[in-house]
């Protein structure tokens, strides 16, 4: 994060974070809010107050639809930037919200990532960038201390952690794949426990 501050009196770029609520999403919209960007967040109706919290100018209820729509009252030249940590098919036009010269970063879910090809060469061809953004491990321990700074700071907070057993599974996988999981969700394996949480 260190020099990823917008300058004082700068425009401040807008970003959707689609998915809000979740693991990466509730990080996201905290980082983007500390560097000073406009922040807006999809999320569902449950998580509306929560995403508001983190540090979203506003939070936007998927399940009602019309996310176009309601971006489109209040910045009908697009956005700068979306960041998808849902998933292909989670909007609609994903491109058609962005700004010429904008970008839509997808975090990859491994279950719906499209035809990446075909994506990357359409937000080409609009003027726009379409970026798969893979998790590298190298040379973040800088980063990684600036983040550890930032929560101990209370600039940052940790997204919930739901634990389950390793016998429950099945269960944790069924509400990861309904979509509506707040913060992350975690196995407990051979009985060590995270946080206080089992």
């Amino acid at each position: 994060p260190r020099n990823s501050r917008i300058e004082e009196g700068a425009s401040r770029p807008v970003i959707l974070i689609n998915g809000g609520a979740g693991g990466l999403g509730s990080f996201a919209v905290q980082f983007a809010r500390w560097a000073g960007c406009r922040v807006l967040a999809t999320c569902g109706p449950d998580n509306l107050q929560y995403v508001q919290q983190l540090g979203a100018e506003r939070a936007i209820n998927y399940r009602k639809g019309a996310v176009a729509e309601t971006l489109a009252q209040d910045f009908p030249e697009g956005i700068d930037l979306l960041l998808d940590a849902v998933g292909n098919s989670s909007l609609e036009t994903p491109l058609a919200l962005i700004k010429p010269g904008g970008a839509l970063v997808s975090i990859p879910t491994l279950v719906d990532d499209g035809d990446i090809e075909h994506t990357i060469a359409e937000a080409a061809a609009a003027g726009k960038r379409k970026v798969f953004a893979f998790m590298d491990d190298r040379n973040v321990s800088e980063t990684l201390r600036e983040i550890a700074t930032l929560v101990t700071r209370g600039e940052v907070q940790v997204p919930p952690v739901e634990c389950f057993a390793l016998e429950d599974v099945a269960r944790a996988h069924i509400k990861q794949q309904t979509g509506h999981v707040r913060g992350k969700l975690v196995l407990s394996v051979g009985g060590e426990t995270l946080a206080g949480h089992r």
